[in-house]
């Protein structure tokens, strides 16, 4: 069998994800299903369940992952377009914790990707670089028959009454939802006007081209129409989901974004009334006063690496119950769940905000600061993220810090704010983000990474 010559790129820290068709196509799919269920095989697995976004291509790259799968002799259970943590509830109902999610998640429409759980655990790292070294080597394993396709159609309505169960709002809440022509739109709204919501719905239709706004709910400008049909609707509150639906944004009429570390907060002291002493899980761009808020609500804090297989992995390591990273991912580990799901957040979170006189009034009791949203800035073609960031791991470039937090590109922490640099693993861009308790520490770091990073790299162009 020829082999194609595969980007290598593709392979990234905590799932694949390339260009359409340059980098991913039918036949790379292929290939990488007939990776997957090899390395599936050796842990004794016999079905892998398959799931898709509604991205152009998706439907296309599903059909051709599934026939690598097959091919290999392990049984797939097809479930069409769905959200990517119904998948991972799947998984772990149906196929013993393995599942293939076909999904570029929040890159823009030319990526397309997959997302893969083995035995319960999010592939990373090595384990993908694994599957690029038995494609290059053509070590696929065969049972000598074709796997049985099944197709699964109910999935969700499973899905929801486990999302549901024991899950109640103590007064009626009005909300817009903004799924951004993600694969949330057919699914979000109905599950959460079950829950009780009157739900406003913005570009709930599935369009792999993302006419109105990129499905990215870290970013602000992408709440601006949910921000007029709060107003309009005199709404409480809006919620954005990403493309995949993994990832939740809050947008309060008058205190605007609510960053997913505040948010986590909350959902952080609501649990630990229930678990005092529970370890929770946080990512280097989350603010500073995640720790000590947690700490001070009884619970253990714990500074992570981002990423989604990094975190889901962490958790099952150290039995967290809940895990947040600033991008919008939240983490659970209760029944069917050891995975992220912007759905369960959005349910736990309209609890607490029903439990209260109102959304505004809630989120004002929780720490805040002078914050940064996540700045992504795209890195030319002759500078490597990875090598860039390792220029600016030098403590003598951040004059009076407190400490230099290494295990995720390089945050600087002082006594009043941080700033952060670290490469992206999932497009070739640097992500930074900063935090002050008041203004003048603000822009006091933020000159000091300006002035890092144009000393090392002049030409680049800064969006602070």
């Amino acid at each position: 069998m020829n082999i194609p010559n595969i980007d290598p790129a593709i392979f990234r820290a905590y799932d694949i994800r390339g260009i359409i068709p340059d980098a991913l196509d039918p036949e790379v799919a292929h290939l990488i299903g007939q990776a997957f269920a090899t390395r599936a095989m050796s842990t004794g697995a016999t079905k892998i369940v398959v799931g898709r976004d509604g991205r152009l291509s998706s439907e296309e790259l599903a059909a051709a992952l599934i026939d690598g799968i097959v091919e290999t002799g392990l049984d797939t259970i097809d479930l069409g377009m769905v959200p990517t943590p119904s998948a991972y509830w799947a998984a772990f109902c149906l196929a013993g914790g393995n599942c293939a999610v076909i999904t570029g998640s929040h890159n823009p429409k030319e990526y397309n990707g997959i997302k893969m759980l083995l035995d319960g655990q999010a592939l990373s790292s090595e384990e993908i670089q694994g599957l690029r070294i038995l494609i290059s080597e053509n070590r696929f394993s065969s049972r000598g028959a074709a796997g049985m396709r099944e197709r699964n159609d109910n999935l969700m309505d499973a899905y929801t009454a486990d999302l549901l169960a024991g899950h109640k709002l103590a007064r009626p809440l009005k909300v817009v939802v903004d799924c951004g022509n993600g694969v949330m739109g057919p699914f979000a709204p109905l599950i959460l006007r079950k829950l009780g919501c009157e739900v406003i719905e913005l570009f709930c239709e599935v369009d792999g081209n993302f006419p109105n706004h990129h499905p990215d709910p870290s970013v602000p400008d992408n709440f601006a129409e949910a921000a007029t049909a709060c107003k309009q609707h005199q709404a409480e509150i809006a919620l954005g989901f990403d493309g995949d639906g993994d990832r939740l944004g809050v947008w309060l009429p008058d205190s605007g974004i609510i960053f997913p570390d505040r948010l986590l907060m909350a959902l952080a002291a609501d649990l630990l009334h229930k678990q005092p002493g529970a370890t929770i899980l946080f990512d280097v761009k989350c603010s500073k006063h995640v720790g000590p808020y947690i700490a001070a609500k009884g619970g253990k804090p714990q500074l992570c690496r981002t990423g989604h297989s990094f975190m889901k992995r962490e958790l099952i390591k150290t039995n967290s119950p809940l895990g947040g990273e600033l991008s919008g991912h939240f983490f659970f580990n209760e029944g069917n769940w050891r995975f992220d799901d912007a759905l369960l957040a959005a349910i736990k979170f309209l609890e607490l905000i029903a439990a209260q006189p109102s959304a505004e009034k809630m989120c004002a009791q929780l720490p805040n600061s002078h914050a940064s949203p996540e700045y992504k800035i795209a890195m030319p073609d002759d500078a490597s993220p990875h090598d860039f960031v390792a220029l600016l791991n030098d403590p003598d470039l951040y004059p009076g810090h407190q400490s230099l937090i290494t295990i995720d590109g390089v945050r600087a922490e002082w006594v009043d704010g941080f700033g952060l640099i670290r490469a992206s693993n999932t497009t070739p861009s640097i992500i930074l983000r900063f935090e002050g308790d008041n203004a003048p520490a603000y822009e006091r770091i933020l000159q000091v990474f300006r002035d890092c990073i144009g000393n090392a790299y002049p030409k680049l162009r800064l969006p602070f």
